[in-house]
C-alpha cells in the first residue's frame, strides 16, 4: 500500500502541530514567546552585523578611492617626467647625428645611435 501524497503545508503542520501556538505578525509562525524573542534577537543581530559589513565596506573603497587618486598622480608626474627626459635624450641623440659625425664614423655609429633612439 503507498503512503498518501502530502503537501508541503501538510507535512508541516503533521510534523510541528504540537509546537506551534500560533500565528503572529505577518504570518510567521511563534513556538513560545521565548522563541519570538529569540527570532528577533537574530534579526537584530543580523542587521547590526549587516550595517557593521556596509561601513567597513565604504571605508574600504573610501581608502582604496584616495590611494588610487594618489597613485594616479605619483604615476602622472612620473611619466610626465619621463617623457621629457626621454624627449631630451632623443634630441640629443638625433642632433649627435650631424653630417660631419656621419662622415666622420662607419655605419655601425649610425645604426648604433638609430637603435638608441
Amino acid at each position: 500500500m503507498k503512503a498518501p501524497i502530502l503537501t508541503a503545508e501538510e507535512k508541516a503542520s503533521a510534523l510541528n502541530e504540537a509546537e506551534i501556538k500560533g500565528t503572529g505578525f505577518q504570518m510567521t509562525m511563534v513556538s513560545s514567546e521565548p522563541g519570538r524573542v529569540m527570532l528577533e534577537e537574530q534579526r537584530d543581530s543580523r542587521r547590526q552585523r549587516h550595517i557593521a559589513a556596509l561601513k567597513e565596506s565604504q571605508k574600504f573603497i573610501d581608502q582604496f578611492f584616495d590611494s588610487f587618486t594618489e597613485r594616479k598622480f605619483e604615476a602622472r608626474e612620473k611619466s610626465r617626467v619621463f617623457v621629457m627626459a626621454s624627449d631630451a635624450e632623443v634630441n640629443k641623440l638625433m642632433d649627435s647625428l650631424t653630417d660631419e659625425n656621419l662622415l666622420a664614423n662607419e655605419i655601425t655609429f649610425v645604426n648604433g645611435v638609430w637603435d638608441k633612439v
